[in-house]
């Protein structure tokens, strides 16, 4: 019998996609339209706005971020420019003061 597919170790390894760990970064909501379902985040470590589409938002249900919304993310950068691929939004409860 012949294998209609070859298996990934007898293909040449430069023709694999190089895979890199998603690296997290900070950054806030820039806008978004929730009847359209995306928007655009601003990193804050600087650089391009990065597109975000509600599917890349985690959580269940109906999903949408307001505008300056903190979020940490994950992006690709395509040929369009930076897109997400994971969204979590989260609430800033350390305002940065500090008690004694």
């Amino acid at each position: 019998m012949t294998p209609t597919t070859a298996s990934p170790t007898d293909t040449p390894a430069e023709i694999h996609a190089v895979t890199t760990p998603a690296r997290w970064r900070h950054g806030h909501v820039a806008w978004f339209n929730t009847e359209k379902g995306f928007g655009f985040l601003i990193p804050d470590d600087g650089g391009h706005a990065v597109y975000v589409d509600f599917q890349t938002i985690e959580g269940t249900g109906y999903r949408a971020l307001d505008p300056g919304q903190p979020v940490v993310f994950t992006s690709i950068d395509t040929g369009r420019g930076p897109e997400t691929t994971t969204v979590r939004p989260y609430t800033r409860t350390d305002t940065g003061a500090r008690t004694r």
